[in-house]
C-alpha cells in the first residue's frame, strides 16, 4: 500500500521520519515535498479546503503565536487577542464536497482536537468512507475529551506502529 504524506507549512517532509522508520510492510510512502526557497502560507492553501475540520459544520476560534503557524490550535476556553473566527466542516462533509468514494490513508494533527474531528465522524460517516489506515498525532491526548484511538480499535482498527508522536492504525 502507497501512503502519500503532504508536509507541513515548512515544506519538507522531515517530520516524517520517524513513522516512515515505524511503517510496517507492504506500506510504502511518498513525501510530497514543497518548494523551500518561500514557505507556504494560508492563500496557497485555502483552494483545497476554506475551513477547519470540527466536530460541526459552524465557525471555530483559532490561534497562533503570531510567528509560527504550525503552533495554531483550536481555542476551547478563553481566547486571546489574537485569536481569528473560521468556518468549521465536519470530516464528512469535507470528503462529500471532495466526492471522495473511499479513503485510503487519513493523517490528523489539529493540535488535541482529534477526538472532536474522529469520534462524531465515525459515530456518523458510511464505512465506505471510514480510512484504511489513520495516522494519528497523540502528543496533545490529554486535551482529549474523549479517547478516539480507544473508539477507533473498538470499531476494528489495529495499531501497527508508534512514534513519539503518531500513532498508526489500520482497518482490520
Amino acid at each position: 500500500m502507497q501512503l502519500l504524506l503532504l508536509p507541513g507549512m515548512d515544506g519538507t517532509g522531515q517530520l516524517f521520519e520517524p513513522l516512515l522508520e515505524a511503517l510496517p510492510q507492504p506500506w510504502s510512502a511518498h513525501v510530497v515535498s514543497y518548494p523551500v526557497d518561500k514557505p507556504l502560507g494560508y492563500a496557497e492553501l485555502l483552494p483545497l479546503v476554506a475551513a477547519a475540520a470540527g466536530p460541526a459544520d459552524g465557525e471555530l476560534m483559532i490561534e497562533t503565536d503570531g510567528d509560527n503557524l504550525g503552533a495554531s490550535h483550536i481555542v476551547s476556553g478563553e481566547a486571546s487577542g489574537k485569536a481569528i473566527k473560521v468556518p468549521s466542516l465536519r470530516l464528512q462533509r469535507i470528503l462529500e464536497e471532495a466526492a471522495a468514494s473511499h479513503v485510503d490513508t487519513l493523517k490528523i494533527d489539529v493540535e488535541g482536537f482529534e477526538d472532536r474531528v474522529l469520534t462524531g465522524f465515525f459515530k456518523e460517516a458510511p464505512q465506505r468512507l471510514w480510512p484504511r489506515a489513520v495516522v494519528i498525532e497523540h502528543l496533545s491526548k490529554n486535551e482529549w475529551q474523549h479517547d478516539c484511538i480507544a473508539d477507533m480499535r473498538a470499531r476494528g482498527y489495529v495499531e501497527t506502529g508508534k512514534t513519539r508522536s503518531n500513532t498508526l492504525l489500520v482497518r482490520g
